[in-house]
């Protein structure tokens, strides 16, 4: 099995689960969907993959499990990945960036203004970190926590400014939360133009992640 699978089965499980979504496993892809007794007006699944491999062929090929399904494809090889996706007629819809760092790096202590406050809520399947300023929320995120490795995502300020500002702590913050769980990597996918940022802060890519819809 690849690096890249393993790493797939370690991470896209905890991907799904911070959205709020279900993840299964078929072959050496994990599966994301909404869970039909939820959300059964969701349109079709996410077969998360590692390239190269054989399976997305025979996906894309099949169409996989019916409209609006998604094929994303996890690897190093750019362009193979892009003339796959032409050879079967697919359309891009995300190019992302899978990052990933140690856990007790990034939950350094980060210093705040006495004015800020840093809360945490459990939900169903994450939970969400916030900071607030003068008890008005400034910057917000999410984590699903699992045995060896975290997932952060949903990350979201009410300005710019707020988000350079105040990021690094709710990032430490989340970390925290994963380390107080004994996770010892923390994965995150980004977009390209913010992964410099991240990369000067600790975090190193791991993958791109390219997301196509299957005809």
């Amino acid at each position: 099995m690849s690096e890249n699978s393993d790493q797939i089965f370690e991470w896209a499980p905890l991907w799904a689960r911070v959205q709020g979504l279900a993840a299964s496993i078929d072959g050496s892809a994990v599966v994301i969907a909404a869970d039909p007794a939820l959300s059964p007006a969701q349109g079709g699944a996410e077969y998360v993959l590692p390239w190269p491999g054989s399976e997305g062929a025979g996906m894309a090929a099949a169409g996989a499990a019916g409209p609006g399904s998604r094929l994303t494809l996890v690897g190093d090889d750019a362009q193979g990945i892009a003339d796959f996706a032409r050879q079967n007629g697919m359309g891009e819809l995300a190019d992302r960036l899978l990052l990933s760092a140690p856990t007790a790096e990034i939950a350094q202590v980060a210093s705040l203004p006495d004015e800020a406050q840093v809360a945490s809520a459990p939900m169903d399947t994450y939970d969400v970190v916030e900071i607030s300023l003068f008890d008005h929320p400034v910057c917000s995120g999410r984590i699903s926590i699992g045995d060896a490795a975290a997932v952060i995502a949903g990350i979201q300020a009410d300005s710019e400014e707020h988000r350079e500002a105040y990021e690094p702590a709710l990032l430490a913050a989340l970390a925290e939360e994963a380390y107080l769980h004994g996770a010892g990597t923390l994965y995150m996918i980004a977009e390209p133009e913010r992964a410099e940022g991240y990369g000067n802060s600790g975090w190193s890519v791991a993958a791109r992640v390219t997301s196509f819809e299957i005809a």
